[in-house]
């Protein structure tokens, strides 16, 4: 007699812990100050903010851009999603900004509290946290 081994279970369970270690951008959300008047941004836009190439929103507020170090689980998702790069070019790129003369590098921050923390505090402030995160602090915006 042959016995059959149902391999879905495992098959569901790997792909449940593969899964849970990467972020997409299904994963994140942007958010803005509540006193910030955009509700949209566009991918191209988001990118120019956090390399600092563009500074100012619509209304003159210096934008402030709020990013994560390295190691969190959203870090890289963004930057591939949004930067059109991975985490080692990034670091390149903003050393080269810093060398130049250009730009200074977000500020980086470990979780998604001081993330949130740092956006509600100020006018110009923008990030992103998990679809997960209570965002009733900030101002979620459409991504385009």
């Amino acid at each position: 007699m042959i016995k059959y081994f149902n391999i879905y279970p495992v098959i569901l369970a790997a792909l449940l812990i593969i899964c849970s270690f990467s972020a997409s951008a299904g994963d994140y959300v942007v958010i803005v100050n509540k006193q910030n008047p955009a509700e949209a941004v566009s991918k191209s836009d988001l990118k120019k903010y956090f390399f600092k190439n563009l500074v100012f929103w619509k209304n003159g507020t210096k934008v402030i851009p709020v990013d994560y170090l390295d190691t969190h689980p959203l870090a890289s998702s963004f930057s591939m999603d949004v930067l059109d790069m991975n985490l080692e070019e990034k670091k390149h790129k903003m050393v080269a900004n810093v060398f130049s003369g250009k730009s200074t590098p977000p500020r980086q921050l470990a979780t998604e509290e001081e993330v949130i923390e740092t956006v509600s505090t100020n006018v110009g402030a923008i990030g992103y946290v998990s679809v997960r995160t209570n965002t009733d602090k900030v101002k979620v915006v459409q991504l385009h």
